[in-house]
């Protein structure tokens, strides 16, 4: 029926949404083993932190910090990037830093930030980009805010991130698939014979992406995002029979 042609969607926008590191932290706390110009984080630093970093290269491994990153934005000098995380249905602000004039923001600080999925926000033009943050924080990441997300994405030194790319351009695609086959469901000159075609060819594709799932799993066992992917498989719920005899308000 429509419900199940629809469930795999909502889902995983619902869950990918919803995941924050605060939700899927590691629950340790990171020594600190640098300095950094950047702004020291405290507990206030989720309400609404700014902060100006040193730019001057982009160039992940250069530089002091425990987290020492670039992010490199297409035709966007000089404006904010900000860095942020999901919670509930709200975006909340970690860092921002400016883009120097070859369009680079370099992010740094003395504290690991927490891993899990955070945003890139590009108030400018009110792009949002997704990335998921691993436990090593040295990295130079390319993007373009009018391309979709992961299309024109690039990574150096972070295979996470690089895997988690991937993940992403994999999904769009079958989200694609997955609104052509609702599409056609949902059309009033479907026929119930046609119906039925569209719904084997739902089961078979939603079997294709958990098959895909796991083997992301399997193979990024040693890093955050296999964690990532776990927190989004759906939970089954185990069947049982209700003796008979019981009141409704012991059935309840």
């Amino acid at each position: 029926n429509n419900n199940n042609i629809l469930a795999f969607s909502a889902i995983f926008i619902a869950l990918f949404s919803l995941i924050s590191p605060h939700a899927l932290a590691q629950n340790k706390k990171q020594p600190a083993k640098h300095t950094t110009t950047a702004q020291s984080p405290d507990a206030e630093d989720d309400k609404a932190p700014t902060q100006k970093a040193d730019l001057f290269w982009n160039d992940p491994i250069v530089g002091k910090g425990i987290v020492n990153f670039t992010v490199e934005v297409k035709n966007y000098a000089r404006k904010p990037v900000v860095l942020g995380y999901y919670f509930n249905n709200k975006m909340l602000v970690k860092d921002t830093v400016l883009t120097d004039d070859r369009c680079v923001a370099h992010f740094q600080r003395d504290t690991l930030y927490e891993q899990g999925l955070y945003i890139l926000h590009f108030p400018e033009n009110g792009a949002v980009f997704d990335i998921l943050m691993p436990e090593e924080q040295k990295f130079a990441l390319k993007c373009d805010t009018m391309a979709r997300q992961a299309d024109r994405a690039s990574v150096k030194n972070s295979q996470p991130i690089a895997n988690f790319l991937e993940y992403q351009r994999y999904i769009s695609a079958k989200q694609l698939e997955f609104s052509d086959i609702m599409k056609e469901f949902q059309a009033p000159n479907t026929t119930p014979e046609r119906k039925e075609e569209i719904r084997k060819r739902y089961i078979e594709v939603d079997s294709l992406v958990k098959a895909h799932n796991e083997e992301v799993i399997a193979a990024n066992k040693d890093n955050f995002l296999s964690n990532f992917l776990r927190a989004l498989k759906e939970v089954k719920i185990p069947t049982f029979d209700i003796p008979d005899g019981l009141t409704k308000h012991e059935r309840d």
